[in-house]
């Protein structure tokens, strides 16, 4: 790939990205995957909140941030019609907030050290008492936490200030070379990261192309990276609602290679 493509690459990403975002259906159905959210729950929940990353000063690109928003909530737009309330994206997600904030898989102290700032105390309350609870048994309880409304500025400042900063700093730790990414590149992991987790160690079928990408990391291998991500498409091909996570993992394979260019 030389310079000369790098516009394009550019082109390509921001047109792929607004294609996905003017079908929200198709990424309405990606939002129960919560692979990575589970496994960081398993990891740290008997352990505490002061077992969690602290956030990290680094940042992203603003390309990285709009895939990750994208596949959570859209846009400002949508989340405005759809999200500023409490809602069960269905599968074995739990209640959701803000953006892409999954009660069923956090504690309700990390609820709590991560909202305090956004929601009044009645509110944490009442969210307090469906932490921990995922799956179609969780709907029922929506009834009694629609007196909660979350406005897009907080939810985008939570998200900016807390979350991501925290999923920053977990895949930074996959390995020393993380840090030398750009950030288009660093971001492309992040959202990697979101959607299945730090699982780039793991030794099983479903993560070869995780651990594949974790060899490259460690030996400064970066350009092997896009081709493994795409590699990971073969885990939802084919299957009915799973087409936006082959999109994503697109998404995160040429935002890689964007952030190889810059």
């Amino acid at each position: 790939m030389t310079v000369d493509a790098y516009p394009s690459l550019v082109e390509r990403f921001r047109t792929q990205l607004n294609n996905a975002i003017e079908t929200p259906d198709l990424l309405l159905a990606t939002r129960s995957e919560r692979e990575g959210l589970s496994r960081e729950y398993d990891m740290f929940h008997s352990r505490g909140i002061g077992a969690r990353y602290k956030p990290a000063t680094r940042s992203i690109s603003q390309d990285a941030k709009d895939l990750i928003v994208a596949f959570e909530v859209t846009d400002q737009k949508r989340y405005e019609a759809r999200y500023q309330r409490p809602i069960w994206p269905g599968g074995n997600s739990g209640i959701t907030i803000g953006i892409g904030y999954d009660l069923g898989w956090a504690t309700s102290e990390w609820l709590r050290s991560d909202w305090t700032d956004r929601l009044a105390p009645e509110h944490l309350a009442l969210l307090s008492s469906v932490c921990g609870k995922t799956g179609e048994n969780v709907q029922p309880l929506l009834t009694d936490l629609q007196s909660i409304q979350i406005p897009w500025v907080d939810a985008f400042i939570q998200f900016n200030s807390v979350t991501l900063p925290r999923y920053i700093a977990e895949t930074l730790a996959v390995a020393d070379n993380v840090s030398k990414l750009s950030d288009d590149s660093l971001g492309a992991l992040v959202s990697l990261d979101y959607n299945r987790g730090q699982n780039f160690r793991t030794q099983s079928y479903r993560y070869v192309e995780m651990n594949a990408i974790y060899r490259s990391l460690v030996t400064g291998n970066f350009a092997d990276i896009p081709a493994q991500i795409r590699k990971m498409k073969r885990l939802w091909e084919g299957i009915s609602g799973a087409r936006g996570l082959v999109i994503r993992r697109e998404l995160e394979a040429v935002l890689f290679e964007k952030g190889l260019e810059g």
